[in-house]
């Protein structure tokens, strides 16, 4: 909402949740949000202070100060330059671990995907299905840069990357039929 503040937009939850949590318990959380995300000193600024990642954070912070057992993240990073979606990607991969939130994420980047997921799913053409699963084993203590220069996080995404590939053009011979 742009006329409330960093800190009045992720609070904006218990306007509408009275007695969801007590007056300490609730500006404890919040705060610990802010300074998870490194918005704490912006917590008084307003969105039109800020950059778009940082605009992109007080909206994720928003969402989860709900502490919702799952979210349902559509595309939330495109028209992000690069090094600002692997800073966001940090943020939002440590607090959803840290808070226990089941993420569902709907993306077409697929470096992305491999970075934030436990598990990737590559879906077919219309109508939709699931045509290849892949489980993602770089564990829970990840670190974004890094991570992408790994040869076996190059190695998944090569594989996965022929997996889209051949859903792409709809090539059957390099299907693999894992449903």
């Amino acid at each position: 909402m742009p006329w409330l503040t960093v800190e009045k937009n992720v609070s904006l939850y218990y306007r509408f949740r009275k007695g969801a949590a007590g007056t300490r318990e609730k500006n404890e959380h919040i705060n610990h949000l802010l300074e998870m995300a490194g918005l704490a000193d912006f917590r008084k600024s307003y969105p039109y202070q800020l950059s778009g990642g940082m605009r992109r954070r007080v909206a994720f912070l928003t969402s989860v100060a709900a502490r919702p057992e799952i979210l349902l993240l559509d595309e939330p990073f495109s028209g992000l330059d690069e090094p600002t979606k692997i800073n966001i990607h940090q943020s939002i991969f440590s607090i959803i671990r840290e808070l226990g939130i089941t993420g569902i994420l709907v993306t077409h980047d697929l470096q992305e995907a491999i970075s934030l997921c436990d598990e990737v799913a590559i879906l077919t053409k219309r109508p939709a299905r699931v045509a290849h699963r892949e489980r993602i084993p770089f564990g829970s203590d990840r670190k974004m840069l890094a991570l992408r220069g790994e040869p076996d996080f190059l190695e998944l995404y090569g594989m996965l990357w022929t997996k889209l590939s051949a859903e792409i053009l709809g090539d059957d011979d390099t299907r693999s039929g894992d449903e």
